[in-house]
C-alpha cells in the first residue's frame, strides 16, 4: 500500500512542479486505468490548487472534475459487479433483497419471486478442460440470463457457478416459466471455448434451478412484525411458558396495522407455526455462522431465509437428476414437469 501511494505522490509532484496545465496532466495520467488511482491523483491536484492558489483555465478545471466523477462512477460499478460475467455480485444482492423485502413488507399484497441456479457438473468441466472452459460457460450463461429478463428484474452471480435472479412483482407461476425457459435454452445450446491444450471445444451444459415466491403467507413476516423478532428469539432460547408469551403477543399486536391487520388476522396455531419455522432457521443460521442470535438483524435473517430456501430447492433438483427446475407447492418440494 505504501509503495502504491509513493508512486501516485510522485506523479502528483511531477505535475505540480512543472507548468501546471491540462496537457501536462493528460500526459502523466494517459496510461492509467485504475479508477482509485485517478481519484487519488485528482483529489491531490485539487488540494494543491486550493493550497497554492493556482489559477487554472476552465478547461483544466472541467477535465479534473469529470475525471474524478467518472472514476468514482467506475469504482462504484466495480464494487457491485462481478468482473467475469458483468452481472451484479453477491454484495449487491444482499442490498437489493433487503430493499425488496422492506418494500414488500410495507404492502403485503405485493409479492416477488427468486430463481437460484447453478451449472451441473461444473467442477468436472474445470478439471477436464481447464478454467478457460469454466469462465466461458459462466460468461455464456450470463448472456442467456440477461436476454430473458425484463428491465425490472436483476441478475446476480452469487458465487462460483451459482446464479441468483430477483423478479419483482412476479408470481411463482411466472417465475417457473422463466426458469423453465432458461433451463431449456441452456440445455439446447453449446458453449464454445479453447481448452488447456489449445483445442477448440463445443460442449453442452445444463443447469438445476430452484424457484421461491415470497408473498403475504410467507412465515418470514413474523420475523418482521412488531415484537416478532423477540418472540422468535424467545422460542429459540426456549424461554419458559412460551405459550403464555404467545398469548400475550397475540393480545398486544393482533389489532396493530403494522402487522396483523394486513394479514386479516392470524390464529395462534398459524403464528406458532411461523415462529417455529423462522426460529428453527435462525437457530441454524446462528450456529452455521458463529453469531449470537440477538445480533442477527431482521433484514439479515430474512435475506438468508430466502437464499437458503432457494438453495435447498436447487439441490433438490440436482438430487433428482440435474437439468431440472424445483419449487415448493406449499407442502412439498416438486419438480416442474413440461406439461405444467
Amino acid at each position: 500500500m505504501g509503495k502504491r501511494y509513493e508512486r501516485l505522490d510522485s506523479i502528483v509532484k511531477d505535475i505540480c512542479e512543472g507548468v501546471f496545465s491540462l496537457v501536462r496532466i493528460k500526459k502523466k495520467i494517459n496510461s492509467m486505468k485504475d479508477s482509485n488511482d485517478l481519484i487519488y491523483i485528482g483529489n491531490e491536484l485539487w488540494k494543491n490548487m486550493a493550497e497554492k492558489g493556482w489559477r487554472c483555465n476552465s478547461e483544466t478545471i472541467l477535465f479534473l472534475r469529470d475525471m474524478i466523477y467518472k472514476a468514482n462512477e467506475q469504482t462504484r460499478k466495480l464494487s457491485t459487479r462481478d468482473s467475469l460475467t458483468g452481472l451484479f455480485n453477491r454484495r449487491f444482492l444482499d442490498l437489493k433483497l433487503k430493499m425488496q423485502l422492506a418494500s414488500t413488507y410495507r404492502n403485503l399484497d405485493d409479492f416477488f419471486s427468486v430463481i437460484m441456479f447453478d451449472v451441473d457438473n461444473f467442477k468436472k468441466f474445470n478439471d477436464i478442460y481447464g478454467h478457460n472452459a469454466g469462465d466461458a460457460i459462466l460468461k455464456t450463461l450470463s448472456g442467456v440470463v440477461l436476454k430473458n429478463l425484463r428491465e425490472s428484474d436483476v441478475a446476480f452471480r452469487y458465487g462460483g457457478e451459482e446464479f441468483f435472479i430477483l423478479l419483482s412483482d412476479t408470481s411463482k407461476g411466472d417465475a417457473l416459466d422463466i426458469a423453465y425457459r432458461l433451463n431449456r435454452q441452456i440445455a439446447d445450446m453449446e458453449v464454445t471455448f479453447v481448452d488447456e491444450k489449445g483445442n477448440d471445444q463445443r460442449k453442452k451444459v445444463t443447469i438445476s434451478a430452484g424457484v421461491v415466491e415470497i408473498n403475504r403467507e410467507d412465515p418470514i413476516w413474523i420475523w418482521y412484525g412488531v415484537g416478532g423478532k423477540k418472540l422468535v428469539i424467545d422460542y429459540v432460547k426456549k424461554v419458559p411458558d412460551f405459550d403464555k408469551l404467545l398469548d400475550n403477543y397475540l393480545r398486544t399486536y393482533s389489532g396493530n396495522r403494522s402487522f396483523f391487520s394486513r394479514w386479516g388476522g392470524l390464529s395462534k396455531r398459524n403464528v406458532k407455526r411461523n415462529v417455529k419455522k423462522i426460529g428453527d432457521f435462525i437457530k441454524f443460521y446462528s450456529v452455521e455462522n458463529g453469531v449470537d442470535i440477538g445480533d442477527i438483524s431482521i433484514a439479515q435473517g430474512a435475506t438468508s431465509w430466502i437464499v437458503k430456501n432457494s438453495d435447498n430447492l436447487m439441490y433438490y433438483a440436482k438430487e433428482l437428476g440435474r437439468d431440472r427446475v424445483a419449487y415448493n407447492d406449499g407442502k412439498n418440494s416438486k419438480i416442474l414437469e413440461k406439461s405444467e
